[in-house]
């Protein structure tokens, strides 16, 4: 009996799937019509790393044998950590890579960033430091350049400009100029955001990991994730160079001490 009440029930499963078949395929287009939806709408996220050996007098032989318990290397490693992980460090590894302006276009859904490769680029001198502003700009024919929607006000004039000028706008002066990819036929408007430095300091510091190889080890190693794999590239190499600039100058400073 037991097993002739299965078969009924199974039998009555698949006659209730076959007979709302409609509403259970429609479901299933639904859901994975909002899932693709919203996977063409996130921004994609890429992961750059680096490896790092830090210097200092402890990784000479001698050091080495007399410290052996690692104690020595494991502080050392930590405070050098957290100095790479410094808000003074990271604010001037941005504004070295250029990281506080966003070039980005849209493709299907998703704004790709563009970084450095976009086909115009602006330059903002110390005063844009901690500002926040966006607007999109255009090519046009003859190497001239549309700029529009100024922080969202659509209402704004639009301001037609020549490339490699500088440009007078609602959110300030600025030099424009044309990238070696620029093209007037690209017929895609590219968003510009200027992002306040102080703010980005947080941004990337949150996104950048920084641990140790081994635990008497002075291998470190670095991954940063972001929207773009080329800033995120730049931004890592730049914070080496800057760390190496601020190690320099405080060896000096005591040594002039």
């Amino acid at each position: 009996n037991r097993t002739e009440n299965k078969s009924i029930n199974v039998l009555d499963l698949i006659k209730y799937f076959l007979f709302h078949w409609k509403w259970i395929v429609l479901s299933v287009v639904v859901f994975v019509g909002f899932y693709y939806y919203q996977y063409s709408k996130t921004d994609l996220i890429y992961k750059q790393s680096q490896t790092v050996m830090i210097k200092t007098p402890s990784n000479s032989r001698s050091t080495t044998i007399t410290r052996s318990s690692g104690a020595f290397n494991s502080v050392n490693t930590a405070n050098e950590i957290l100095q790479l992980k410094s808000k003074e460090l990271m604010r001037k590894t941005i504004e070295r890579s250029k990281a506080s302006i966003s070039y980005t276009k849209k493709v299907g859904l998703r704004y790709e960033e563009l970084y450095l490769d976009s086909p115009l680029l602006i330059e903002l001198d110390s005063s844009f430091s901690n500002k926040n502003f966006f607007f999109e700009m255009e090519p046009l024919e003859g190497n001239k350049v549309k700029l529009f929607n100024f922080n969202g006000q659509s209402e704004s004039a639009e301001i037609i400009v020549n490339t490699n000028s500088f440009v007078k706008t609602p959110v300030g002066s600025f030099k424009l100029t044309a990238n070696t990819n620029f093209s007037p036929t690209l017929n895609k408007s590219i968003l510009v955001k200027k992002s306040a430095t102080d703010g980005l300091v947080g941004y990337f510091l949150g996104n950048l990991n920084i641990k140790q190889m081994g635990d008497e080890a002075f291998l470190l190693q670095f991954s940063l994730d972001d929207s773009s794999p080329e800033r995120a590239a730049a931004v890592l190499n730049n914070l080496i160079y800057v760390y190496n600039e601020f190690t320099l100058e405080d060896k000096n400073a005591i040594a002039i001490n």
